[in-house]
């Protein structure tokens, strides 16, 4: 049993199939629920699509870490990343109340993060970004 795991990929979209084996590989190895293994991989599909998406306009290339820990009480993601500096916590609500035709594009990933998350911490240390999601297993 890894109760630690830790990937770098590259800012691409074609990297995340390699996320979404090591959620599989760490599941597995944990004994995780199946529910649990499917919010791990929503969490992580729906916030580094929106990072490699929108936080590298410039088109540069980086590194993102993403670690994941398994605790006694739960779990914790931490991705690292360089890109433009983004607060997932003061993102602004989806509102699924509003007429279709004056909503904005976007925001249901966002909403589907934090309503599978106990809680959501980001900083920014120097360059990096370092947003953690805290979550049970």
């Amino acid at each position: 049993m890894n109760r630690h795991y830790s990937i770098e990929i590259v800012n691409r979209v074609s990297e995340l199939n390699r996320i979404f084996e090591m959620i599989t590989k760490f599941s597995l190895e944990n004994s995780l629920s199946r529910d649990c293994d499917y919010n791990l991989n929503l969490i992580l599909e729906e916030y580094l699509l929106n990072l490699i998406k929108y936080g590298y306009k410039d088109g540069r290339k980086d590194i993102i870490v993403v670690n994941i820990e398994l605790s006694i009480d739960g779990m914790r993601i931490k991705v690292t990343d360089s890109a433009d500096s983004f607060d997932i916590r003061n993102a602004e609500d989806y509102d699924s109340e509003m007429k279709l035709e004056d909503r904005r594009v976007g925001g249901i990933g966002i909403k589907l993060i934090k309503a599978l998350v106990k809680r959501i911490d980001y900083e920014k240390m120097g360059e990096n970004n370092i947003a953690t999601f805290i979550c049970s297993k």
